[in-house]
């Protein structure tokens, strides 16, 4: 996680607030910065009437035109963006106590997030799982593998 360091992977991140909290997190581990790869997380994860708040990264300066809820501002060494640097810190954290080395990113940062977006929804997080997978249709080994290469 990181722009300025080469061995690390490029993680885009966005939380939806909800009063001084988050009410939603999603993760995605891009190959670059280039707009073309923020497009594609915007597109899967902000609808096109949101408002938005962004760092001046100039990679997402070509978004506004689909996205003019989008307000991009000085991140002042993370202080404009508090709750969001909370969030990549606890997920850094989870990491690195718990995993200690992680060879699979996208695996464990869906795991995290998935955790993360039903905290306090619902006491036994094995029933929602269980739930979740029967209501969607199969999906063999091979497919989710694949997904996670």
């Amino acid at each position: 996680m990181g722009r300025k360091v080469l061995n690390k992977k490029t993680v885009a991140v966005e939380i939806q607030k909800k009063g001084k909290g988050i009410a939603f997190a999603s993760c995605k581990v891009i190959q670059n910065t280039s707009t073309k790869e923020l497009r594609s997380f915007f597109e899967q994860t902000i609808a096109k009437d949101a408002d938005i708040r962004s760092d001046k990264w100039r990679s997402q300066k070509k978004l506004q035109n689909d996205y003019p809820g989008l307000v991009m501002e000085k991140s002042d060494s993370g202080k404009n963006f508090k709750l969001l640097h909370g969030f990549i810190m606890s997920l850094k954290s989870w990491l690195r106590g718990q995993h200690h080395y992680v060879r699979n990113l996208k695996a464990y940062m869906d795991e995290y997030v998935w955790r993360f977006n039903r905290y306090g929804a619902s006491k036994d997080l094995f029933y929602e799982l269980i739930n979740t997978a029967i209501q969607k249709p199969h999906c063999g080994y091979l497919q989710i593998k694949l997904n996670y290469q």
